[in-house]
């Protein structure tokens, strides 16, 4: 995971932002490769085995270099030019965890491991991509000496091709079998959204004694003399009127 001399550059020349939606830079090698120009970094100018592994309308996943990550490793990057979590929108904030949502779990029956490490730093590329590491289980190295370690992770063209297709069927799989019942991140309106949450005194009481009764039975003596509820009704995006 080394940063080359020519990418190192690219974070200190002049700011040139470009046009709607991704506001792409001449100067990011990121923005460049997504743009299909060449960056002039070896690591970003090859090509990436079985291509695209998830093609959102905010983030594109792609396998990690060969020469710096091991098989099943893959970066996660956003389509618009921004450094991190507090330049996105709520929409790209959405689809970001709606995606590692099910692209960890991917990563993991793909590769047969327990852990999935994950850097995010921009330090020299100044556009947010996350590495997703699978943790081989074998060595002792852990945490950031086994991101660190010497020599590098390496992969061949055809185990990390081949892998990135496992992945994408099996992001694929969680796809569907978690498939969201609300509207498309972005698409909703809070206004026509309503969560009914009535409670009668009595069922409110009952669940609270019941919870409390496995935790801590003092806890349930005190519920059963304090437990007063009134009816309510909540709904999102609708303040609530002060009770008095």
């Amino acid at each position: 995971m080394s940063v080359s001399p020519d990418e190192r550059r690219s974070s200190e020349r002049p700011v040139e932002i470009g046009p709607p939606p991704y506001y792409h830079r001449p100067d990011c090698h990121i923005c460049r490769k997504q743009d299909g120009l060449k960056t002039g970094s070896e690591l970003l100018d090859a090509p990436r085995p079985g291509g695209y592994i998830v093609e959102g309308e905010y983030f594109l996943a792609e396998h990690a270099p060969l020469q710096e990550s091991s098989a099943g490793t893959v970066i996660l990057e956003a389509r618009r030019h921004l450094l991190d979590f507090g330049e996105m929108t709520p929409a790209e904030l959405a689809e970001f965890g709606s995606i590692v949502h099910r692209l960890v779990p991917a990563v993991k029956a793909a590769t047969g491991v327990q852990r999935v490490y994950l850097l995010a730093v921009m330090e020299h590329s100044p556009h947010f991509h996350l590495w997703l590491v699978p943790k081989k289980n074998e060595g002792e190295l852990r945490g950031v000496a086994y991101l660190a370690q010497q020599p590098p992770l390496t992969a061949s063209y055809s185990a990390a091709e081949a892998m990135s297709d496992k992945i994408r069927e099996h992001f694929g799989q969680v796809l569907s079998s978690h498939r969201p019942s609300w509207p498309r991140a972005g698409k909703i309106d809070p206004a026509s959204i309503t969560f009914s949450a009535r409670f009668s005194r009595n069922e409110m009481r009952s669940s609270l004694l019941r919870l409390a009764g496995k935790t801590c039975p003092h806890l349930r003596q005190s519920l059963s003399i304090h437990c007063r509820h009134r009816p309510q009704r909540l709904h999102l995006g609708q303040k609530r009127r002060s009770q008095h």
